[in-house]
């Protein structure tokens, strides 16, 4: 058996890189799984960041 990595992508608003980027990936993803962001493509999906707070 060989090992393999597993990549999502993710598109992101640009206030929500900018947390990335102050807070860390594991942070937003975090933020990401408890707002329930959906595992399909949404062009329409609401921007996360606006509710964010920094714990």
């Amino acid at each position: 058996m060989g090992l393999f990595d597993r990549h999502m992508v993710v598109p992101a608003y640009r206030e929500e890189i900018e947390y990335k980027l102050e807070y860390g990936m594991e942070t937003l993803d975090k933020r990401f799984c408890d707002s329930g962001l959906p595992m399909i493509l949404d062009i329409q999906r609401p921007n996360y960041r606006k509710d964010f707070r920094a714990e």
